[in-house]
């Protein structure tokens, strides 16, 4: 009797556990993806030469967000001072949308919503780009390339000329599911390493506030309301009138007989030794269509 509750116990406790660790996963994801605006794409070198580059920004929330006096910088693979590349940016992100810096040599076919303030030196090799909310104290993202002094926990490798380095949709995402099944899904994975956050593309994909990652859900339309169909009246077929059958001929009850009466027709007979005094009598009674009377004699000793 003493086992059931120690297995209730038992399976309280799994329950306990199980819900812990569904929270702590949940918990993960959640930090994982982006909270804020991130730097999604980076191209440092194209077809006009190591200038023909871009930098793209994602806002991966559910509300616009608009930049005041936000900065962008690039430094060097030695590290050393940043050096502005927009200065002042400012615009607005839309929802689950894009915002695409780009160099004056740019020679991509999306319009950039935003040409370079600084000119003179593009990205390096082995370099590093930062997002600042403001003149350059409070940093909202950095990526390092190949072997920068500064990167997330890890710098990712350096984009070949034509191609870029851009961030996943999921922890999961790859090269091949960026461009297939991830394509439309944001480039919202952020567990600050760098290395881990972006996968290489051979062939770079920029995209401005034009452009929305993750489309709008389709207002469904209202189906319209079928019409009814004319019904076919219906014309009762005719019943046929019932024959009246013939009632039967009532067969008349046969009328009861009375109980015939015994007529008595005293008649004296007389035998030898013996005095007798005899009566006959006849018993009517109907035989068809005829009276029928039946002598009876009844005779006594004297």
């Amino acid at each position: 009797m003493r086992r059931l509750p120690i297995i209730g116990l038992l399976l309280g406790l799994i329950g306990i556990l199980g819900f812990l660790s569904w929270w702590v996963r949940a918990g993960q994801i959640k930090a994982v993806m982006a909270d804020q605006v991130v730097i999604s794409e980076i191209q440092i070198e194209g077809t006009n030469g190591a200038n023909d580059e871009f930098v793209e920004l994602y806002n991966p929330l559910e509300t616009d967000v608009v930049m005041t006096n936000w900065r962008l910088t690039k430094r060097s693979s030695s590290g050393g001072s940043a050096l502005n590349i927009v200065n002042p940016l400012n615009g607005t992100i839309p929802a689950h949308g894009f915002y695409l810096l780009a160099h004056p040599a740019y020679s991509g076919g999306v319009t950039p919503d935003r040409e370079y303030t600084a000119t003179s030196s593009g990205i390096p090799t082995d370099g590093n780009v930062s997002l600042y909310s403001d003149a350059g104290v409070t940093i909202v993202d950095l990526v390092g390339l190949g072997n920068s002094q500064a990167s997330e926990s890890a710098a990712t490798t350096n984009p070949e000329p034509n191609g870029s380095i851009e961030r996943k949709a999921y922890e999961t995402s790859s090269s091949d599911s960026m461009v297939g099944s991830d394509a439309m899904a944001g480039n919202g994975w952020d567990s600050n390493n760098n290395q881990l956050d972006f996968v290489l593309r051979s062939t770079s994909q920029p995209q401005n506030s034009t452009m929305t990652e993750i489309p709008p859900t389709p207002t469904s339309e209202p189906s319209p309301t079928a019409e009814p169909t004319a019904e076919p009246t219906v014309e009762p077929t005719a019943e046929p009138t019932p024959t009246s059958e013939p009632s039967p001929t009532v067969e008349p009850s046969p009328t009861a007989e009375p109980t015939p009466t015994l007529t008595p027709t005293p008649t004296p007979e007389s035998f030898r030794f013996f005095n007798l005094s005899c009566s006959r009598y006849y018993l009517s009674f109907r035989f068809f269509n005829r009276i029928i009377r039946w002598p009876i004699t009844i005779c006594r000793l004297i």
